[in-house]
């Protein structure tokens, strides 16, 4: 159970973090000025938009990032520089 091992270890403490954050909020309705109502769970306009303006930088960002890595580390892994100082030796 390698990789599927991991995934199913993943999914369940997902799903047990999920359950016990409803719990720790259905708990702590009043302190924390929530209700589980259908209103609560609907996105605004505002909010949305809000949300959108903060993260879309940060996802080019974060895109630019990976991709300028992936050009990095594309042409310098140990099998390559190896290899060609193999080659080069007399």
């Amino acid at each position: 159970m390698n990789v599927e091992g991991a995934a199913l270890a993943t999914v369940i403490s997902q799903g047990i973090s999920f359950l016990v954050s409803v719990w720790y909020l259905w708990k702590n309705q009043d302190r924390m000025n929530f209700e589980f109502k259908p209103v609560n769970f609907r996105l605004d306009r505002e909010s949305t938009s809000a949300i959108i303006r903060i993260s879309v930088p940060m996802m080019v960002y974060s895109l630019v990032m990976s991709m300028a890595n992936m050009f990095i580390n594309s042409g310098s892994s140990v099998e390559c520089v190896g290899g060609r100082f193999a080659e080069n030796q007399p």
